[in-house]
């Protein structure tokens, strides 16, 4: 613009008057617009603090003016295109011999923190694009204007601190990646915690297979092995029983036209959601051939396995959760006695889910389809700290 205050000249207004309606425009409390600039490619806002008296911080004598310093921050993207914020700071002289400070300068963190290239604004816009839009770094370096390093630098430290802030435990969803799948990643993550935080920990609904983790460092903590792993196992049995079928009577593994084959997928599905057509399918595969005898109530006693956590009500749910753990072990079908040896073995944790209202892992596994959204939208994560840090924040794992 070849003249930026041009809409206080139209109110017919003098200056060194500041215009009230750039200023709101901008948004920086206390600052005042100077000049805007706009390039094909780059917005340049120039902006100032009001004149005043100063003090020195220092012994507290009345400064004297030594004139202006120029910096120029990464801002807030504005109208499509990126915004350099160039603060134009006022620098001061102290008249007092005595005093050790000879000259200082405009110091506002809530502006901008000493040496940082960003405005504190810009990168809280960042990291609330990154966990409420799916941003990514690429996508944010783009609007920003500048390169893929300054804007993952620039928001980094702000991750950092939130995720080493131990308090922050009391209020997320997601607390904490660690390497590995196994009981012992786990059990060590949980020994590295403090006393107070394990004994605060009341209920653990975790994948059972990490139980061993669970009683060793929770002593307190109710175990409850969430119900997608314990229908998997029932699912995965019926899969074992139609393979073994399979080999016994073909010699080979399911191929197109095999009756079993042919309802592998059905098999999975709850019996309540079946058309009648599936229906009709799972019928017919049953009794194509007097072998598949085992198949028919292999499926029969996971869909009992399944009905447990879709019961109308808690006693109902407890007594088939009991007739599973006292009958499944002596089933003349062996995958059925395994899985149901396995459930016996875990009875307490298997009943203790109706011991603590019905205590669900939906919340983990919200985050989890998150942290798979995030993790296709980068591309992937060369950086382990950069993906701790990221999912951290769009999980719900920082209070930010």
């Amino acid at each position: 613009m070849t003249d930026s205050m041009s809409c206080c000249a139209a109110q017919h207004v003098t200056a060194p008057t500041y215009c009230i309606n750039c200023d709101l425009l901008v948004g920086l409390e206390g600052y005042h617009v100077i000049g805007v600039d706009r390039g094909p490619d780059l917005l340049t806002v120039r902006a100032e603090s009001p004149p005043g008296p100063m003090g020195c911080h220092t012994c507290g004598v009345v400064a004297s003016s030594r004139g202006r310093r120029v910096r120029r921050l990464v801002d807030t993207p504005c109208f499509g295109m990126p915004v350099v914020l160039v603060w134009v700071k006022r620098t001061w002289a102290c008249p007092e011999p005595t005093c050790p400070v000879k000259s200082f300068s405009e110091i506002d963190e809530a502006l901008a923190p000493p040496r940082s290239t960003w405005t504190t604004r810009a990168r809280w816009w960042a990291v609330s694009q990154l966990r409420r839009e799916h941003a990514c770094i690429t996508g944010l370096a783009r609007q920003l204007g500048v390169a893929w390093d300054t804007t993952s630098s620039g928001v980094r430290p702000l991750l950092q601190a939130a995720a080493d802030d131990d308090t922050r435990f009391g209020g997320v969803r997601l607390l904490d990646l660690v390497p590995g799948r196994s009981g012992k990643a786990y059990g060590g993550w949980l020994t590295a915690r403090s006393a107070t935080f394990r004994a605060g920990v009341h209920v653990a609904m975790l994948d059972p297979f990490h139980k061993n983790a669970i009683d060793e460092n929770l002593e307190d903590a109710t175990a409850v092995p969430d119900a997608f792993h314990i229908v998997k196992l029932g699912t995965t049995a019926v899969d074992e029983v139609r393979r073994r079928v399979q080999q016994d009577i073909h010699g080979h593994r399911g191929r197109a036209g095999d009756p079993l084959y042919g309802i592998r997928n059905i098999l999975h599905a709850g019996q309540e959601n079946l058309t009648d057509r599936q229906r009709a399918r799972l019928a017919n595969a049953f009794k194509a051939d007097a072998r598949h005898d085992e198949v028919s109530p292999s499926w029969q006693c996971s869909q009992k396995l399944r009905s447990v956590y879709h019961s109308d009500t808690t006693t109902t749910g407890r007594r088939v959760a009991q007739e599973i753990i006292d009958t499944f072990p002596s089933c003349p079908i062996p995958e059925i006695a395994r899985l149901g040896k396995t459930l016996k073995r875990w009875a307490a944790a298997f009943l203790a889910y109706f011991d603590t209202d019905h205590a669900s892992n939906g919340g983990t596994e919200a985050a989890n389809g998150l942290i798979e959204l995030h993790r296709r939208i980068a591309r992937g994560f060369r950086n382990r700290d950069n993906y701790r840090l990221r999912m951290l924040l769009i999980a719900g794992g920082l209070n930010l």
